[in-house]
């Protein structure tokens, strides 16, 4: 059995032209790491079909909750990594920037399943907010913060 190819990015490349680095990456998964190579997000194979610019919509949005929430695989699992690996998370992360209002009033509203939220945020931008220590894996305390970065940054 082969290796999965990865290719390593840093932040600044992934924020400077994400549609680019995707594309790039091919099959491939990708790293974001930042300046000093630590490991920021880590991606697997994301389709690049949404790379037509096609505007995403508030029902698009809706569908792909509604699949991503309801799928019995992806709700019986604590985890994250098992929301990621589901095609209708690979499509809002395609969906780049345009999804991130949807998914910022989502966490504000309290509406979607925040563990797949976090890390569709940081892949998408490359980034995220600091979270502190001993903050990480209190949701309630990520989401709040998530939420307040998302107003910083404009996108609520």
């Amino acid at each position: 059995m082969s290796k999965k190819k990865v290719v390593t990015v840093t932040q600044a490349e992934f924020h400077e032209n994400p549609r680019k680095v995707l594309a790039d990456a091919g099959d491939a998964d990708v790293c974001i790491v930042d300046e000093d190579g630590n490991r920021k997000a880590y991606m697997g194979t994301v389709s690049t079909t949404r790379w037509d610019f096609t505007p995403f919509t508030r029902e698009e949005y809706d569908r792909l909750v509604n699949e991503l929430q309801n799928d019995p695989s992806v709700r019986r699992s604590s985890y994250a990594q098992k929301a990621m690996e589901h095609p209708a998370y690979r499509d809002m992360v395609d969906a780049g920037e345009t999804a991130l209002p949807f998914i910022f009033e989502g966490l504000e509203n309290d509406t979607v399943f925040h563990l797949w939220s976090f890390p569709a945020i940081q892949a998408i931008l490359g980034e995220g907010p600091e979270v502190p220590d001993e903050d990480r894996g209190k949701i309630e305390k990520m989401r709040k913060i998530y939420v307040q970065w998302g107003k910083d940054m404009g996108y609520l």
